[in-house]
């Protein structure tokens, strides 16, 4: 019977003890990790010498719950008004529901970076349908690309953020992700002057040359094709209609200047009869040649290495 109430009592001053122990107590929410705890039985008494040690895990915060993914495939030869394809490959969050939904937003308003929407860049959805710059995410399943188009030259330097919001609640659920996408815009430009070869009274001929230029954009950042400091020197060299311009055979390739691309000019008359005006005559003749031409430059750096950029089947009308 002592003994009975004997345990009695060490449960009892222990639950106490332990109850009473206000100053070093901490609520926690998650489960606990007990790591020590020392007692001492002195007769009948029992002495709490040294709390629980707790260590409580530290809730993530939201932010921490929502990330993504996206391909980081690079392309060095994209044209103002081409495609640059930003594809979320994957959103991880521990609290998706059917109410949840993730914005799509490009950020910044640096002009020098080419951040600004509607004067830099547009976007366009899968369809090829314009997109005010919130792109709508409406399952983390089935994510459609969407697409940058450049209208400048130059180097584009962009943050894209993604944002968690509630549908039902209607407001943002945590901070947005941000993430970020660079690629280099050039400005391809075509001519064909014209030199009067022989004039005659009904007819005259012509001599027309094949001529491009290319621009990297005119921002102090902007320096795809001029970049000094690293490069040596910058070649080129074409493909158009079987024939084949090395690099060789040219000076060192320059921004905004003209260089052709068929290695001599092209005869042609103006039918003064046939023909309402100079302009027709030089279209016909220039629509007996292929449309597209191929154009590689060559950075040349100091350290020896190369940077081949190739420009496929570039629209030369």
């Amino acid at each position: 019977m002592k003994f009975k109430v004997l345990s009695f009592l060490i449960v009892l001053v222990s639950i106490f003890a332990l109850s009473c122990c206000k100053d070093n107590e901490v609520i926690v929410e998650k489960p606990i990790e007990i790591i020590k705890r020392d007692t001492v039985i002195v007769r009948d008494t029992i002495i709490v010498t040294q709390r629980d040690t707790v260590y409580i895990e530290k809730e993530d915060p939201i932010s921490d719950k929502v990330d993504f993914d996206y391909n980081r495939h690079f392309r060095n030869n994209i044209l103002v008004g081409e495609k640059v394809t930003f594809q979320i490959t994957e959103i991880t969050d521990k609290d998706y529901n059917e109410n949840v939904i993730y914005k799509v937003k490009t950020l910044g308003y640096d002009a020098t970076k080419h951040q600004v929407f509607g004067e830099d860049f547009t976007l366009q959805n899968k369809n090829g349908g314009a997109v005010d710059n919130n792109f709508e995410i409406k399952d983390k399943n089935n994510i459609s690309p969407l697409y940058f188009i450049p209208k400048k030259p130059g180097t584009y330097d962009l943050e894209v953020s993604l944002q968690k919001y509630d549908v039902s609640k209607k407001e943002n659920v945590g901070e947005p992700v941000i993430k970020y996408i660079a690629f280099f815009a050039v400005k391809i430009t075509f001519d064909f002057p014209t030199k009067l070869k022989k004039k005659r009274p009904v007819k005259d001929d012509y001599l027309m040359s094949f001529m491009f230029s290319i621009d990297d954009g005119e921002r102090f950042k902007d320096n795809y094709l001029s970049n000094e400091k690293s490069t040596k020197s910058y070649t080129f060299r074409t493909e158009y209609e079987g024939e084949k311009i090395s690099e060789s055979e040219n000076e060192d390739f320059v921004i905004n200047k003209m260089f052709a691309f068929k290695k001599n000019p092209v005869e042609f008359t103006h039918d003064k009869v046939w023909d309402k005006d100079f302009d027709e005559a030089k279209t016909k003749e220039l629509e007996k040649h292929p449309k597209t031409v191929n154009i590689t430059v060559i950075q040349n750096f100091k350290d020896g290495k190369k940077n081949i950029i190739e420009y496929k089947n570039v629209n030369i009308y």
